[in-house]
């Protein structure tokens, strides 16, 4: 056989299916290397990912709202961390001057505590949201 002399069909067959099998292979992991992650399961929330890595995703709860199903069940569904929305603020926690009312603050709390979120506290003073003994 000379250099340029074909080689015999049983080595080009092996030498096309090694060729075959490299190429596929190759396709293979470039595939795996640019394909983007997989999405989580459906059950799988923000609010999960983010206690998987220490981290809190939260929302602000209104107790006005905590009679409403929808919302409760997105609020227990989705978040780990909820913040009251108004009912923290010295307007509603202290109206008077020395008359506390935290009804409305431990309602928030209460219905966190209950479905296992953490509890943030919300700006103490707010300039549009004092009351008239503080202004």
């Amino acid at each position: 056989m000379g250099l340029h002399a074909i080689p015999p069909p049983a080595v080009r067959r092996k030498l096309g299916g090694l060729l075959i099998a490299l190429v596929v292979g190759v396709l293979v992991a470039v595939g795996a290397l640019v394909a983007p992650p997989r999405a989580h399961a459906a059950e799988s929330t923000l609010g999960a990912a983010a206690a998987q890595s220490g981290r809190y995703f939260g929302t602000a709860i209104a107790s006005g709202r905590l009679g409403d199903s929808a919302y409760t069940t997105i609020a227990a569904r989705e978040f780990n961390s909820v913040t009251a929305e108004n009912e923290m603020k010295i307007d509603a926690t202290e109206p008077q001057r020395g008359q506390f009312n935290f009804t409305a603050a431990d309602r928030v709390y209460n219905w966190a505590v209950q479905n296992g979120k953490q509890v943030r506290g919300h700006t103490l003073a707010w300039h549009s949201q004092q009351p008239g003994w503080m202004q």
